[in-house]
C-alpha cells in the first residue's frame, strides 16, 4: 500500500470513512460517562501544557481541522457550564514552573496538567497530583479507548495508586514502545527480498530469517550495513522477545531469571560478535538508518512515527516484531513501554476538582471522525505507514508489553545485564543482577502492580 502525503487527520478520515458511519459503527462510540450537568459560572480553568505543546492548541496546529474542532467544544464547555477555559503553554522547564506553583499552594492557577508521562510520575510521587479514583464518578478511567489500557495507566502510577489519563483516543499519540524491526525496502529490494509483510502473514517470520537478512543485506564496498542498532537495544530486546519480564504475578519475583531468557541473550550475543562488520553497532540514535546507509533498524514508535515516515533518505519502510524465541509464545511482548506524552492530570492545588475534571471529560472526549480505535488505526494506515500490517504489528506488540519502570531503576537492570552479556555470559549477567532487580520489585514494582490491579476489580 502507498503511504498518502499527510492530510489533517479528521480531513483524511473521513475521506475514508463517511463521518455518520464512524459515529454509528462501533460500541466505543458509546460514552461510559454520565450525562455532566453542573455550574461553574465564572469559574476559570487553567490548562498548563510542557513545552511539547507550545506551537499547537493541545498539541494539534492551529491550523488544523482537529484544532478547529477542540476550539469550537471548547467554547461549547465554556457556555454549557458558564466557565471559562485558558490554556497555557509552557515554554521551558515545565517541570519547575508547575512544582513551584504546586509547592506554593498557588489555589487555581493550575487546574489541569497536560505533560510528559514522567512528570506526571514525579509531580504524583512528591504528593502533588489527585488520585484519579477520586473524580472517578466524572471520567470513567476504565474505558481504555478514551483513556488508555491497564498497562498504560501503569506506568501513570505510583505507590500502587493512578495519577494520570491518558487521552488515548487522540491521534499521534502513540505510547513510546520498544522496538520493533524496521527496514528500508529499497535496500532490502536490492539485497533480493520483496514485501515484508509476506514473513508475518505466512508465518515464517523468525530468527532464522532475520539472522539471514542479516547475512544477506549489506553492501560493505558502499558502506552499507544490514542493521544499525545500539548494544543496549538489541540485547534489551532479545530479554523480552525471549519471554523476559519485569515481574512475574505468579511468583511475585523479577520474570528475568530463567533459560529462555538466558538462551535469547547467548542467541543475541551470537549475532552481535558473528555479524560485527554487516552491523553498525554505535548508539540509539540510528545514525546510518537515518542517512540510508542500512537496511534495517531497531527502533521505538516515536522515532517511527515522527523521524522516520518523514525522513527523504528512506522512502518506502516495513515494521517487523522483533523476533521471538521458542520459549515465547501468543502473549510475550517484544519490547517495553517507555513513556507517553500528552498525559493528563488534576493537580490539588486545581480550584474545583469537578470543574477540572467535567473539563477533561468533555474537552478530551473522541474526535467527531475517530470515534473508535478501527479509524485510529485508519488514521496510522493513511498517514504514516505504507502497510495496513505494521499499525496492526505496532499495536499488538505494544498493547501486550509492560512498563519499563526506568524511573524507579529498572530500565538500568535491563541495560546493566546487556552490557555484561558481552564480556561475561549471559547466565551470570543475569545473575549478578538478580539482587538489584528483586530489591525494586520488593520495594516499588509489586505495590505498584499490585495497586493497579485493584483499580480494575
Amino acid at each position: 500500500m502507498k503511504k498518502t502525503f499527510k492530510l489533517s487527520a479528521l480531513a483524511l478520515i473521513s475521506l475514508i470513512f463517511p463521518i455518520f458511519t464512524i459515529a454509528c459503527d462501533s460500541s466505543e462510540a458509546q460514552s461510559t460517562e454520565k450525562e455532566l450537568n453542573y455550574d461553574f459560572s465564572s469559574e476559570e480553568i487553567i490548562i498548563v501544557c510542557d513545552e511539547n505543546n507550545s506551537d499547537d492548541f493541545l498539541y494539534f496546529s492551529y491550523d488544523s481541522v482537529e484544532a478547529e474542532e477542540l476550539l469550537r467544544r471548547k467554547s461549547e464547555i465554556e457556555e454549557k457550564y458558564g466557565c471559562k477555559i485558558t490554556v497555557s503553554n509552557v515554554e521551558n522547564d515545565v517541570e519547575s514552573f508547575v512544582s513551584s506553583q504546586i509547592a506554593s499552594n498557588s489555589k487555581s492557577d493550575i487546574d489541569i496538567i497536560m505533560a510528559f508521562s514522567y512528570y506526571i510520575r514525579r509531580w504524583a510521587g512528591a504528593g502533588y497530583l489527585y488520585d484519579i479514583a477520586d473524580y472517578s464518578d466524572i471520567i470513567d478511567y476504565t474505558d481504555s479507548f478514551r483513556w488508555g489500557t491497564k498497562n498504560d495507566l501503569e506506568a501513570l502510577a505510583v505507590n500502587g495508586k493512578i495519577y494520570g489519563l491518558l487521552p488515548a483516543c487522540f491521534p499521534d499519540n502513540l505510547r513510546s514502545f520498544f522496538y520493533v524491526i524496521t527496514t528500508n525496502n529499497q535496500l532490502m529490494k536490492d539485497a533480493g527480498y520483496g514485501d515484508m509483510s509476506v514473513y508475518q502473514e505466512e508465518g515464517t517470520w523468525s530468527r532464522e530469517k532475520f539472522e539471514e537478512f542479516i547475512a544477506n543485506c549489506s553492501q560493505i564496498d558502499k558502506g552499507i550495513y544490514s542493521l544499525d542498532t545500539g548494544l543496549e537495544s538489541f540485547l534489551t530486546t532479545c530479554i523480552y522477545s525471549g519471554g523476559g519480564t519485569i515481574y512475574d504475578s505468579d511468583t511475585g519475583k523479577s520474570g528475568l531469571n530463567n533459560q529462555g531468557v538466558t538462551d535469547s541473550l547467548a542467541w543475541g550475543k551470537g549475532i552481535l560478535e558473528n555479524y560485527s562488520q554487516q552491523i553498525y553497532l554505535h548508539d540509539d540514535f540510528r545514525d546510518m538508518f537515518l542517512t540510508g546507509y542500512a537496511a534495517m533498524a531497531t527502533a521505538d514508535s516515536s522515532s517511527i512515527t515522527e523521524t522516520i515516515s518523514k525522513n527523504e533518505n528512506i522512502g518506502e519502510f516495513s515494521v517487523l516484531p522483533f523476533p521471538k524465541s521458542e520459549n515465547a509464545n501468543e502473549n510475550t511482548a517484544t519490547g517495553y513501554i517507555h513513556s507517553y506524552k500528552h498525559i493528563l492530570a488534576i493537580p490539588k492545588i486545581a480550584g474545583d476538582i469537578e470543574a477540572s475534571a467535567v473539563v477533561i471529560s468533555e474537552l478530551f472526549k473522541p474526535l467527531s471522525t475517530m470515534s473508535n480505535s478501527e479509524a485510529i488505526r485508519q488514521y496510522y494506515k493513511q498517514n504514516v505507514f505504507w502497510s495496513d500490517k505494521d499499525v496492526e504489528i505496532l499495536f499488538e506488540e505494544s498493547e501486550k508489553a509492560e512498563y519499563s519502570y526506568w524511573q524507579e531503576g529498572f530500565h538500568n537492570v535491563l541495560t546493566t545485564i546487556a552490557n555484561s552479556t558481552m564480556s561475561s555470559t549471559p547466565a551470570a549477567a543475569i545473575q549478578s543482577s538478580i539482587p538489584t532487580a528483586e530489591h525494586i520489585i520488593e520495594n516499588t514494582i509489586k505495590e505498584n502492580k499490585e495497586g493497579v490491579e485493584l483499580y480494575f476489580e
